[in-house]
């Protein structure tokens, strides 16, 4: 996946993939890392690819976080996209 993403960087459903891969490993700290990091390596321009690794964050959160856990993330991704389309996606 590493060598996929240094060709790649913006796209989303690449990073998805890649915490897909993170969960098949019961690692979900890993995937909340590829997240975040996807958060920040995808350009700010790419509004759409942000927001499906924001939803996939929210879904992660929501099916193995806590209910803090999730809370932090809608705080954060309402702070950094569009608020309407994060709680459209809850």
């Amino acid at each position: 996946y590493e060598r996929e993403l240094m060709a790649s960087p913006n796209d989303s459903k690449l990073w998805i993939r890649y915490m897909a891969f993170r969960l098949s490993l019961a690692d979900v700290e890993g995937a909340r890392a590829v997240a975040t990091r996807a958060l920040k390596t995808i350009l700010f321009r790419e509004e759409d690819e942000k927001m499906n690794v924001w939803v996939a964050l929210l879904n992660l959160e929501h099916k193995f976080g806590t209910k803090a856990s999730l809370g932090e993330c809608v705080k954060k991704a309402t702070a950094a996209a569009h608020p309407k389309r994060i709680h459209l996606h809850l």
